[in-house]
């Protein structure tokens, strides 16, 4: 027998821009259901609206990022399957407490911070250096 239960509902998740990534951060639960945390299952809102794990990027299972409560995501990856997400678009996330008894209530969505930005592209053409008219200072 077992003297527990799934952990409490976390808090919203918070996203942040960090250079050409997206950074996901969580708190632990107020109260874990009487049972150790076996880690995290964050999900991320697609273009068609459904959720989807990351088990690359934020696999809230790896010990470290279970103990961080964060984990980054390149912008690449959510631009592209199955994200899809657009210029601009929130990045939309909710995150799940995991004890012995299973995972908790998803928590909220998250309403604001991170969007989608572009990388810049490479140049097309070679860049050429122009001495002329030019001095040491």
């Amino acid at each position: 027998m077992i003297a527990a239960r799934r952990t409490d509902k976390i808090a919203p998740v918070v996203t942040s821009n960090e250079g050409t990534k997206v950074r996901i951060t969580w708190s632990e639960p107020v109260y874990n259901g009487g049972s150790p945390l076996f880690g995290y299952t964050i999900k991320i809102k697609t273009s068609t609206l459904s959720f989807v794990v990351d088990e690359e990027h934020c696999d809230a299972s790896d010990q470290t990022i279970k103990a961080n409560r964060f984990c980054l995501i390149p912008m690449s990856t959510l631009r592209s399957q199955p994200y899809n997400l657009q210029l601009d678009q929130l990045v939309v996330a909710t995150v799940e407490g995991i004890n012995i008894i299973g995972n908790s209530v998803p928590s909220d969505q998250n309403t604001g911070n991170a969007r989608i930005r572009t990388e810049p592209l490479s140049p097309t053409a070679v860049v050429q250096r122009v001495d002329i008219g030019t001095t040491d200072v």
